[in-house]
């Protein structure tokens, strides 16, 4: 999701979501240093546009394939100008 200047304090101020990460869209050094929550060894590589998740090679592979995942390059991350959570 997208994220104006006032809702990422809000939302940084907030105990419940302060944990998540925010990253930048232009940051492209940050993105590439994202891991998989769920297979913590594996960096993020994928983007599924239908469910808007991020995804590493593994979960691309048991994602539903008709949602056909991109490649997150930067391509990706210009096209859907979101914040990763």
């Amino acid at each position: 999701m997208q994220l104006c200047d006032e809702c990422v304090m809000r939302h940084n101020s907030n105990s419940v979501l302060a944990a998540h990460q925010l990253i930048a869209v232009n940051d492209t050094r940050a993105v590439h240093a994202m891991f998989c929550t769920k297979h913590h060894d594996q960096p993020i590589r994928y983007f599924c546009s239908e469910c808007r998740v991020t995804l590493c090679s593994i979960c691309a592979i048991e994602h539903d394939p008709s949602h056909k995942p991109e490649a997150l390059e930067q391509g990706v991350l210009e096209k859907y100008r979101f914040v990763f959570l």
